[in-house]
Protein backbone atom coordinates (compact mmCIF):
# COMPACT_ATOMS: atom_id res chain seq x y z
CA UNK A 1 0.00 0.00 0.00
CA UNK A 2 1.39 3.66 -0.55
CA UNK A 3 -0.04 7.20 -0.62
CA UNK A 4 -0.91 9.45 -3.58
CA UNK A 5 -0.80 12.94 -3.40
CA UNK A 6 -2.49 15.76 -5.96
CA UNK A 7 -3.09 19.23 -5.96
CA UNK A 8 -5.78 21.72 -6.59
CA UNK A 9 -6.98 25.03 -5.94
CA UNK A 10 -10.11 23.77 -3.79
CA UNK A 11 -11.08 21.19 -1.95
CA UNK A 12 -13.30 20.33 -4.91
CA UNK A 13 -10.81 19.57 -7.50
CA UNK A 14 -10.13 19.14 -10.18
CA UNK A 15 -6.77 17.92 -8.72
CA UNK A 16 -3.33 17.83 -10.98
CA UNK A 17 0.12 16.42 -10.58
CA UNK A 18 -1.01 13.84 -8.71
CA UNK A 19 1.90 12.10 -7.50
CA UNK A 20 3.21 8.28 -5.87
CA UNK A 21 4.85 9.36 -2.86
CA UNK A 22 7.68 7.00 -2.95
CA UNK A 23 8.35 5.02 0.49
CA UNK A 24 5.01 5.60 2.19
CA UNK A 25 2.20 3.66 3.11
CA UNK A 26 -1.80 2.93 3.95
CA UNK A 27 -3.08 5.80 5.74
CA UNK A 28 -0.75 8.28 5.06
CA UNK A 29 -1.56 11.71 6.40
CA UNK A 30 0.02 15.08 5.88
CA UNK A 31 0.74 17.82 8.55
CA UNK A 32 2.13 21.29 7.59
CA UNK A 33 3.42 23.30 10.46
CA UNK A 34 3.61 26.78 11.37
CA UNK A 35 7.29 27.02 9.67
CA UNK A 36 5.41 26.18 6.57
CA UNK A 37 6.96 22.63 6.99
CA UNK A 38 5.23 19.68 5.83
CA UNK A 39 5.12 16.32 7.28
CA UNK A 40 4.12 12.67 6.08
CA UNK A 41 2.58 10.84 8.95
CA UNK A 42 2.93 6.73 8.36
CA UNK A 43 1.87 3.53 10.28
CA UNK A 44 4.11 0.62 9.68
CA UNK A 45 3.07 -1.23 12.52
CA UNK A 46 3.80 1.62 14.39
CA UNK A 47 3.59 5.34 13.69
CA UNK A 48 6.38 7.45 11.51
CA UNK A 49 6.91 10.49 10.94
CA UNK A 50 8.78 12.06 7.52
CA UNK A 51 9.58 15.53 6.04
CA UNK A 52 8.00 16.29 2.48
CA UNK A 53 9.60 18.14 -0.03
CA UNK A 54 6.37 20.13 -1.59
CA UNK A 55 8.43 22.04 -4.36
CA UNK A 56 6.84 19.34 -7.08
CA UNK A 57 3.71 20.59 -6.53
CA UNK A 58 4.04 24.22 -8.26
CA UNK A 59 6.75 23.31 -11.18
CA UNK A 60 5.40 19.85 -11.80
CA UNK A 61 7.92 17.74 -10.54
CA UNK A 62 7.80 14.89 -7.81
CA UNK A 63 6.53 15.46 -4.34
CA UNK A 64 8.51 13.26 -2.33
CA UNK A 65 9.91 12.01 1.25
CA UNK A 66 13.36 13.42 2.62
CA UNK A 67 15.62 13.23 5.24
CA UNK A 68 15.53 11.31 8.64
CA UNK A 69 12.11 8.66 9.06
CA UNK A 70 11.95 8.73 12.86
CA UNK A 71 9.21 6.43 14.93
CA UNK A 72 7.14 8.12 16.81
CA UNK A 73 4.78 6.23 18.59
CA UNK A 74 4.88 2.57 19.34
CA UNK A 75 2.02 -0.08 19.20
CA UNK A 76 3.30 -1.48 22.53
CA UNK A 77 0.81 0.85 25.68
CA UNK A 78 3.77 -0.11 28.21
CA UNK A 79 4.43 4.09 28.46
CA UNK A 80 0.20 4.45 28.91
CA UNK A 81 0.74 1.96 32.03
CA UNK A 82 -1.69 -0.58 29.61
CA UNK A 83 -0.68 -4.19 29.89
CA UNK A 84 -2.40 -4.50 26.35
CA UNK A 85 -1.26 -3.74 23.34
CA UNK A 86 -2.67 -4.06 19.66
CA UNK A 87 -0.95 -6.29 16.73
CA UNK A 88 -0.39 -2.62 14.96
CA UNK A 89 -1.23 0.86 15.06
CA UNK A 90 -3.19 2.47 11.96
CA UNK A 91 -4.96 6.13 10.55
CA UNK A 92 -2.52 8.80 12.17
CA UNK A 93 -3.38 12.75 12.30
CA UNK A 94 -2.04 14.86 13.80
CA UNK A 95 -2.61 18.13 14.83
CA UNK A 96 -1.25 21.25 16.78
CA UNK A 97 -3.18 22.82 20.15
CA UNK A 98 -1.80 25.73 22.66
CA UNK A 99 1.58 25.20 21.06
CA UNK A 100 1.96 21.19 21.55
CA UNK A 101 1.72 18.37 18.99
CA UNK A 102 -1.46 15.90 19.16
CA UNK A 103 -0.57 12.33 17.68
CA UNK A 104 -4.40 9.82 17.13
CA UNK A 105 -3.83 7.02 16.49
CA UNK A 106 -6.17 3.89 15.72
CA UNK A 107 -5.89 0.53 16.94
CA UNK A 108 -8.02 -3.06 16.64
CA UNK A 109 -7.85 -4.60 20.18
CA UNK A 110 -9.21 -7.95 20.16
CA UNK A 111 -10.44 -10.20 22.51
CA UNK A 112 -7.47 -12.83 23.75
CA UNK A 113 -7.55 -16.21 22.68
CA UNK A 114 -7.89 -18.91 25.56
CA UNK A 115 -4.64 -19.28 27.29
CA UNK A 116 -2.66 -15.99 25.51
CA UNK A 117 -1.19 -13.90 28.07
CA UNK A 118 -2.28 -10.74 26.47
CA UNK A 119 -5.23 -9.51 28.71
CA UNK A 120 -7.76 -7.73 28.06
CA UNK A 121 -8.73 -6.55 32.05
CA UNK A 122 -7.31 -3.34 31.75
CA UNK A 123 -8.39 -2.03 28.03
CA UNK A 124 -11.93 -3.43 26.30
CA UNK A 125 -12.15 -5.14 23.26
CA UNK A 126 -13.11 -3.13 20.54
CA UNK A 127 -11.42 -0.35 17.78
CA UNK A 128 -9.97 2.47 19.92
CA UNK A 129 -8.57 5.72 19.31
CA UNK A 130 -5.91 6.84 20.79
CA UNK A 131 -3.51 10.06 21.53
CA UNK A 132 0.04 11.27 22.37
CA UNK A 133 1.70 14.61 23.01
CA UNK A 134 4.82 15.95 22.26
CA UNK A 135 6.76 19.43 22.71
CA UNK A 136 8.70 19.12 19.78
CA UNK A 137 7.11 17.29 16.04
CA UNK A 138 9.50 14.90 16.13
CA UNK A 139 9.04 14.11 19.88
CA UNK A 140 9.38 12.57 22.27
CA UNK A 141 5.71 11.90 22.44
CA UNK A 142 3.72 11.20 25.77
CA UNK A 143 1.25 8.49 25.19
CA UNK A 144 -2.37 8.99 27.39
CA UNK A 145 -4.49 6.34 27.55
CA UNK A 146 -6.65 5.41 25.11
CA UNK A 147 -9.35 8.02 24.83
CA UNK A 148 -12.55 6.62 22.74
CA UNK A 149 -14.36 3.47 20.80
CA UNK A 150 -13.86 5.25 17.22
CA UNK A 151 -12.63 4.31 13.93
CA UNK A 152 -9.88 6.25 11.71
CA UNK A 153 -10.33 9.99 12.99
CA UNK A 154 -10.26 13.26 10.74
CA UNK A 155 -10.00 16.97 12.44
CA UNK A 156 -11.31 19.75 10.36
CA UNK A 157 -12.49 23.13 11.19
CA UNK A 158 -15.49 23.89 11.48
CA UNK A 159 -17.98 26.80 10.66
CA UNK A 160 -17.34 27.73 14.63
CA UNK A 161 -13.75 28.46 13.83
CA UNK A 162 -13.40 25.73 16.17
CA UNK A 163 -11.75 21.64 15.82
CA UNK A 164 -14.05 18.73 15.11
CA UNK A 165 -13.69 14.91 15.17
CA UNK A 166 -15.40 12.79 12.19
CA UNK A 167 -15.15 9.20 12.36
CA UNK A 168 -16.72 6.01 12.68
CA UNK A 169 -18.76 5.44 15.37
CA UNK A 170 -17.65 2.00 17.05
CA UNK A 171 -19.15 2.29 20.93
CA UNK A 172 -22.72 0.47 20.03
CA UNK A 173 -26.15 1.90 20.24
CA UNK A 174 -27.35 4.23 17.51
CA UNK A 175 -23.96 5.24 16.46
CA UNK A 176 -22.71 1.89 15.65
CA UNK A 177 -20.64 2.48 12.20
CA UNK A 178 -22.23 5.30 11.15
CA UNK A 179 -20.11 8.45 10.50
CA UNK A 180 -19.90 10.59 13.81
CA UNK A 181 -18.74 14.15 14.19
CA UNK A 182 -17.97 15.95 17.67
CA UNK A 183 -15.71 18.48 19.15
CA UNK A 184 -12.29 18.33 19.81
CA UNK A 185 -11.88 18.76 23.68
CA UNK A 186 -9.30 18.65 25.73
CA UNK A 187 -8.57 18.91 29.81
CA UNK A 188 -7.11 21.77 32.04
CA UNK A 189 -3.41 19.60 31.74
CA UNK A 190 -3.98 19.77 27.64
CA UNK A 191 -5.01 15.65 27.59
CA UNK A 192 -7.69 15.39 25.38
CA UNK A 193 -11.25 14.68 26.75
CA UNK A 194 -12.75 10.90 25.47
CA UNK A 195 -15.22 11.53 23.19
CA UNK A 196 -18.44 10.16 23.01
CA UNK A 197 -20.66 9.98 20.04
CA UNK A 198 -23.59 12.60 20.17
CA UNK A 199 -27.32 11.32 19.06
CA UNK A 200 -29.06 14.69 20.09
CA UNK A 201 -28.08 18.50 19.35
CA UNK A 202 -25.50 19.70 21.40
CA UNK A 203 -24.58 23.39 22.84
CA UNK A 204 -20.93 24.44 22.15
CA UNK A 205 -19.40 26.86 24.69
Amino acid sequence: YVAFVGVANKVTGPYKNITWLKGSGCDTTIFQDDDGKTYAIMPFGNIYIQQMDMSGMTNGGVIQLVGERKQIMARDNSDAGKKTSPDYLEGPWLMKHDGKYVLFSAAPYKEPKLGEKNSTADLKPGYWVGAAVADNIWGPYQKEPQVFLGGHINIFTGPDGKDWYSYRGESGGKCQGKLCVDPVEFNPDGSVKPSVPSTKPVTIH
